[in-house]
């Protein structure tokens, strides 16, 4: 079992390394689509989980991982690989998209 949890791991980390433009920078950088994206269909009260770079980068790295048939497990790791190698030019632009998200979060809130 451990050995299939590293081979998804380093298939994960290698598609995502040969296609870093698809994740830097984000894939859309318009937060209204952002919050679509990363909020449940049909949920009745708004998200009030904090958003944040990692977690939109996570979104992103899950999307690569569900076509490989990757766990919670690997994703998580390959995540946080991905964002300790990022420069920090990469994370400014997934920090400041989730600023903007947790403003509109903001903004639905006080409706």
């Amino acid at each position: 079992m451990q050995e299939i949890l590293e081979a998804n791991r380093r298939t994960l980390r290698e598609n995502i390394d040969q296609n870093r433009l698809e994740f830097f920078p984000p894939p859309t950088l318009d937060p209204v689509i952002t919050l679509n994206r990363l909020s449940y269909v049909n949920r009745r009260q708004p998200r009030n989980k904090s958003v944040t770079g990692f977690g939109i980068l996570r979104y992103y790295v899950s999307l690569q991982g569900q076509i490989i048939n990757c766990d919670e497990a690997v994703i998580g790791r390959v995540t946080t690989e991905v964002w300790n190698s990022a420069t920090v030019a990469e994370k400014r632009d997934y920090t400041n998209l989730s600023n903007q998200v947790k403003a509109l979060i903001a903004g639905q809130n006080r409706r």
